[in-house]
């Protein structure tokens, strides 16, 4: 009886088609071929089991440069073993070569023997039925297993069959990696949905995608039986995006009678910590980089196709019905939700601005100023998170001494969550004489402006802009007195005078009128008006910039409203009380000031409030 070796293989990378894995499922290198027995001129390995069955051997070789290898291998089991069988050589790279052959039977275990085991580094191999590549169409026969062949009718498809939208982000087409042709001719011009998927093996070989792309296509048509790459298109871990099996082509990867009209999507590598470990001593981390351009790839198919991105059309492989899997790995299923959510890495909205019309000020002087924005992209904001001037690093007319530099205004201080709005304040300067504008965007130091993809994409350069118009600074004005001289400093700069107005009382639903016509500046110069709510709710100002703002009253409560005066460099603030009540309150007030009623507690906070009023006027 002849001993048996049994050998794992990866729980993570389960059969399209039963009997097929993406990448071979064993590996030897150099300490286990160092122990091959040699007898007769031969060095021959131990038997090898694995837990599945195939009817034929494919088997990558990584050799020494410029040595040449012969291999062959026979089926063994319990009882007895099949002749030996040459491999035969079906692809090659400068040290790689992909070697196959078929046996007479069925078998778990196998040996292998060669002349020159000093020329192989290490060998990658498994035991295949090889797929004689069917469609899994929908039809009535498909439960009984019946598989409808493939139709040789048709003309062999282009080398490459990429749209304009596909070759704008880059997708490297089959002629540009050197594809072999081609051997699918179902067609396929239905498509309606998507599967994610993981390949399960390195993510390079020799250090380059491409020969990794070129061995899976010659591991799965020499060794798979398939007519060619599974999926339509693989990602890399540097986010590059390749095409694989033709999209006019009928799918091969998903399975489970699920491959009608199913984009099959795929990231090149082995993305389950436990299993990858286990079976292959390492594994790969999704990098930010490949999962933003699958996002990409993802959002141009769905466009094309009409595919809604919603978790009913785009699932992972393993939540396909029929298809029992962990494809593709934990990495990638624990951040599946950012390739179908509809906003971008880093998205904003500007919500609120201190100025809307052209500032005037003097050369030389500045202008506090403010935007608040929202965050509305997936990642949270940080340090590395700017506002900054456009066009991109070019310094601004604008920029003050306060600014982190000429091209970046200020980082974010602390953290912003998704739905959260950051305040940036921050300074103008008048630098020469002029009428300027500034549009300003957001950024991400290293990675991303907020308007590029595959990160951002929604928010433009010029989301922000603010105007300032400079004049020369005044001279001082003349003395009649000839024994004092001209001054030729500048004149003082009185702060302007706000007046947001009498309080008020307003029935809820009504609208209320604001005066700020009594703001003034000592110095008679133009005037900028922001109005704002002090307290947090769902009203909105209207004419926010003028002196007569309004509002239409529609949550009860007492409401802060402030005004905010600004000349060339100074400001005043002014609040007024605003108190909404309802009309039966109105009512209740004529009861008698014993009755206990929402108007007279109103009126209560009105007066409380009021005393403070000698206190809320602030000058700067």
């Amino acid at each position: 009886m002849l001993h048996l070796l049994t050998l794992s293989f990866l729980s993570t990378a389960e059969a399209h088609v039963i009997g097929f894995h993406d990448w071979p499922q064993q590996r030897e290198g150099l300490e286990d071929i160092a122990y091959w027995a040699y007898e007769d001129g031969w060095y021959i390995s131990p038997v090898r089991q694995t837990q599945y069955t195939g009817t034929r051997v494919g088997l990558f070789i990584e050799k020494s440069a410029e040595l040449n290898v012969d291999i062959e291998a026979r089926w063994v089991s319990e009882t007895a073993q099949g002749p030996w069988m040459r491999l035969q050589n079906t692809f090659a790279l400068p040290t790689l070569e992909l070697w196959n052959q078929d046996f007479d039977q069925a078998t778990q275990a196998i040996q292998f023997r060669t002349k020159q085991p000093s020329s192989m580094e290490y060998i990658e191999w498994d035991l295949l039925h090889p797929a004689d590549e069917y469609d899994y169409r929908d039809s009535a026969e498909e439960d009984t297993g019946y598989f409808v062949p493939l139709l040789p009718s048709y003309p062999p498809p282009a080398s490459t069959y990429l749209s304009s939208a596909l070759i704008d982000i880059g997708v490297i087409a089959r002629t540009d990696w050197g594809a072999s042709t081609t051997g699918c001719t179902t067609p396929e011009n239905d498509w309606y949905r998507m599967a994610v998927h993981h390949v399960a093996s390195s993510q390079t070989y020799n250090g380059t995608i491409e020969a990794r792309v070129q061995a899976l296509q010659a591991w799965a048509m020499s060794s798979g039986g398939f007519c060619d790459i599974p999926y339509q298109y693989l990602v890399g871990y540097d986010g590059s995006l390749w095409e694989a099996r033709p999209i006019n082509r009928y799918s091969g990867a998903t399975g489970g009678g699920q491959n009608d009209g199913n984009i099959a999507v795929s990231f090149i590598g082995c993305y389950d910590q436990s299993a990858c470990m286990n079976d292959y001593g390492f594994y790969n981390t999704p990098t930010d980089i490949m999962m933003a351009r699958a996002r990409e790839l993802i959002r141009t198919l769905s466009d094309e196709h009409e595919i809604d991105i919603d978790p009913a059309n785009i699932k992972m492989h393993r939540d396909w019905p029929g298809n029992s899997t962990a494809c593709p790995g934990a990495g990638i299923i624990n951040r599946f939700g950012e390739l179908i959510n509809p906003n971008p890495y880093y998205h904003a909205k500007v919500v609120g601005k201190s100025h809307n019309d052209t500032i005037s000020l003097y050369e030389g002087d500045t202008v506090e100023v403010w935007v608040d924005i929202q965050n509305l992209g997936i990642w949270d904001w940080d340090s590395d998170t700017n506002l900054a001037p456009t066009p991109r690093d070019t310094p601004s007319v604008m920029s003050d001494a306060s600014w982190a530099d000429t091209t970046r205004v200020q980082a974010v201080q602390g953290s912003v969550a998704t739905n959260d709005t950051y305040r940036f304040s921050f300074t103008l300067y008048g630098s020469q004489v002029g009428t300027f504008s500034q549009d300003f965007s957001m950024m991400q130091e290293g990675v991303t402006w907020f308007a590029d993809k595959p990160y951002g994409g929604s928010f433009p350069d010029d989301a922000i802009v603010f105007t300032i118009d400079v004049e020369p600074q005044p001279d001082a004005e003349p003395s009649d007195d000839p024994n004092i001289e001209a001054s030729a400093e500048p004149l003082t700069n009185s702060a302007p005078f706000a007046d947001a107005g009498s309080d008020i009382t307003v029935v809820l639903g009504e609208t209320a009128q604001l005066d700020g016509t009594g703001t003034f500046d000592p110095d008679g110069r133009l005037l900028q008006y922001t109005w704002s709510f002090v307290n947090a709710n769902s009203m909105t100002l209207t004419d926010a910039t003028t002196l007569t703002p309004s509002f239409v009253a529609s949550e009860l409560g007492n409401f802060q409203i402030q005004l905010e005066v600004q000349d060339i460099d100074k400001y005043s603030t002014d609040i007024v009380l605003v108190s909404v009540i309802d009309i039966e309150d109105e009512e209740d007030s004529k009861r008698g000031c014993a009755y206990n009623s929402t108007y007279s507690t109103a009126l209560w906070s009105l007066f409380t409030i009021s005393l403070l009023t000698v206190r809320r006027r602030k000058t700067f």
